[in-house]
């Protein structure tokens, strides 16, 4: 990927993001699937703006009826949040600061809600709570909503490690 040129990187970034809002329920697991393997990359991991809009479109695809959606997304999922905390661990400033709290908060009501879903999307969803709750800026767990999310979080990986 990072071999070829930018604007052809975009025009892939772009049509997967794209695909990932698709009706057809195969074209938008594959586009999820794609999603989380290019949040991966380590020329669009550190773009925030492109991890943005992987969220958002990871977020979307969860909402779906199909299972193998929520599959996919659910792995996606996990691999941003393995993004974030790669992005903290390097002290990528920046991305931490631009990293808006309302995505952080839906993608942890997300996450721990997913932990409730079929075995193949609740252990997927155990990892992003965890990357989660460990890139989490100090200043989110005083927010009662961020409160809330990780209280249901947490117990959501406790519901996990008993029954699995």
């Amino acid at each position: 990927f990072a071999k070829m040129p930018i604007p052809r990187q975009m025009q892939c970034v772009t049509l997967v993001l794209g695909l990932a809002g698709d009706e057809d329920k195969l074209i938008r697991a594959s586009a999820v699937r794609a999603v989380g393997v290019y949040v991966m990359y380590s020329g669009l991991k550190e773009d925030v703006a492109f991890v943005l809009d992987a969220g958002k479109a990871v977020l979307s695809c969860m909402k779906c009826s199909s299972n193998s959606v929520r599959f996919k997304a659910a792995w996606a999922m996990a691999n941003l949040c393995d993004t974030l905390v790669s992005n903290k661990d390097k002290h990528v400033e920046e991305f931490v600061m631009d990293f808006p709290d309302d995505l952080l908060l839906q993608l942890v009501q997300c996450a721990a809600s997913s932990t409730k879903d079929s075995d193949k999307i609740s252990c997927n969803a155990a990892r992003a709570v965890g990357n989660l709750l460990r890139y989490m800026p100090p200043n989110c767990f005083l927010q009662a909503d961020m409160e809330k999310a990780i209280e249901a979080a947490v117990k959501g990986l406790v519901k996990n490690m008993n029954s699995g």
